[in-house]
């Protein structure tokens, strides 16, 4: 034994290649599972497809009022609230009574289904539909991308342009 300690061993190349020769069986039943596992996951799991409608705000002081720009929290404050209103029940409402989601007769059902004829069914589609929305501000600009996900590529374009639409008659209506 030297002074120095146990001396290290590194594996060479040629070692290591052949325990993979020696191994090969293991090594490809290995990666056909990890394949065929990642396949069926894919066949199991529904497509899911997005669509996003950008809109963007704009920050101005009110010229008839007079409210000035005071510090830099008001257009943070400001796009958050715009974000707010874009999920709110109100726009939501509108998103329904618009794509009439209210006189589709399996909205209809699933709603008898879930409230026994109970409620507000305008109301409770909207708070369904809503699980699809996701509404993102831009951390740089004024841009807020409202996306919509959903199984039918179709249905997931026209939420996202209805809401859209939708938040931008709110907004008028607010003012």
């Amino acid at each position: 034994k030297s002074a120095q300690g146990p001396r290290k061993q590194f594996m060479t190349f040629d070692q290591f290649f052949r325990i993979i020769k020696a191994r090969w069986l293991v090594a490809v039943a290995v990666l056909a599972l990890f394949v065929s596992i990642t396949l069926g996951i894919s066949l199991l799991i529904p497509k899911t497809y997005v669509a996003t409608a950008s809109v963007m705000t704009d920050f101005r002081p009110d010229p008839v009022g007079g409210m000035s720009q005071t510090g830099l929290m008001q257009p943070v404050a400001y796009i958050a609230t715009q974000v707010d209103i874009i999920k709110s029940p109100a726009v939501a409402s509108r998103v329904v009574r618009a794509a009439q989601l209210d006189q589709n007769p399996q909205m209809t059902e699933q709603w008898m289904d879930a409230t026994k004829g109970r409620g507000d069914k305008v109301a409770w589609i909207g708070t369904l539909i809503s699980k699809g929305l996701s509404v993102t501000p831009s951390r740089e600009s004024n841009v807020i991308d409202i996306t919509y996900q959903s199984v039918d590529p179709k249905f997931a374009a026209t939420m996202a342009n209805v809401f859209t639409k939708a938040y931008l008659d709110t907004t008028l209506q607010l003012r």
